[in-house]
C-alpha cells in the first residue's frame, strides 16, 4: 500500500511527499532551498550531507596546513638591504653577470654599480664617461661583458667585467633608451621610448663569428 504524508516546509508552496518505501523527493524543486534534493535512506543515509562534510573538513584542514606553513616559515622570508655608495643614485635596472655577481644602473648617479651577492657584501661603482647619460637598462650579453641603456645621452654603453666602458651612438637623435636584453641571435635588442623604434647592436665576437663563417662557406 503506497501512502503518501504530507511534510510541509515554510509557508510556501513547497513540499515534502513521503512514500512507505523511505524515499523522500521535493514536490517543487525550483523553490528548494540550496543544497536541498534527493535524499534516499534506503542506500545508506544522507548521502549528500555525508560528501558535503568531508568536503568541508578537507578544505579546513588544507587551509590549517597552510595556514601552519606560512607560520613556520616566516623566517624564511627576509629583506636585507644594502646602501649604495653614491646618494640619490635612484638604482634603477639590474642584472646577474657572468662573473656570479649583480650589476646594476644608477639613473642619477650616471654610474653603472656592481655589488656581490654572497659572503662579504661589496659594492663598485664605474662612472659613465658621458656626464648625465641616464642609464637605465642593463643586461649580460653573450660576449661576456655588460651592455646598459642611456636613456638621455641616447647611446648604449658597454662594459667589461674590470670596469672599462665604452659607448655607442644610437642614429636617432632623442631616441630615449630603455629597456635592453640580449637575443638568441648572439646580439642586444633595446627599446627607444621616445624614437619609438626597437634598436639591435651587434657584439664584437659574434660579428668576427660571422665573418669566419662567411669566410669558411666560400672556401668549401
Amino acid at each position: 500500500m503506497n501512502v503518501l504524508r504530507d511534510h510541509r516546509i515554510g509557508t510556501g508552496e513547497m513540499f515534502i511527499q513521503k512514500r512507505c518505501n523511505d524515499t523522500y523527493k521535493m514536490k517543487h524543486p525550483s523553490n528548494a532551498p540550496m543544497g536541498v534534493g534527493w535524499i534516499n535512506f534506503r542506500k545508506g543515509g544522507l548521502t549528500f550531507m555525508k560528501s558535503f562534510i568531508r568536503f568541508s573538513l578537507t578544505l579546513m584542514l588544507v587551509c590549517l596546513a597552510g595556514v601552519v606553513f606560512v607560520a613556520s616559515n616566516t623566517n624564511a622570508f627576509t629583506i636585507n638591504e644594502f646602501t649604495i655608495p653614491t646618494a640619490d643614485s635612484e638604482p634603477s635596472g639590474i642584472t646577474a653577470g657572468p662573473d656570479g655577481a649583480l650589476w646594476f644602473t644608477e639613473e642619477y648617479g650616471n654610474k653603472i654599480g656592481r655589488i656581490t651577492p654572497q659572503g662579504d657584501i661589496f659594492i663598485t661603482e664605474f662612472p659613465i664617461p658621458t656626464a648625465n647619460s641616464g642609464p637605465n637598462g642593463i643586461a649580460s650579453g653573450p660576449d661576456g661583458n655588460l651592455w646598459f641603456t642611456e636613456y638621455w645621452a641616447d647611446k648604449i654603453g658597454r662594459i667589461t667585467t674590470q670596469g672599462v666602458i665604452t659607448e655607442f651612438p644610437i642614429p636617432t637623435a632623442d631616441s630615449g633608451p630603455l629597456g635592453i636584453t640580449s637575443g638568441p641571435d648572439g646580439n642586444l635588442w633595446f627599446t627607444e621610448l621616445d624614437g619609438d623604434k626597437i634598436g639591435k647592436i651587434t657584439t664584437v665576437w659574434w660579428w668576427i663569428l660571422m665573418q669566419m663563417v662567411k669566410f669558411a662557406t666560400m672556401c668549401m
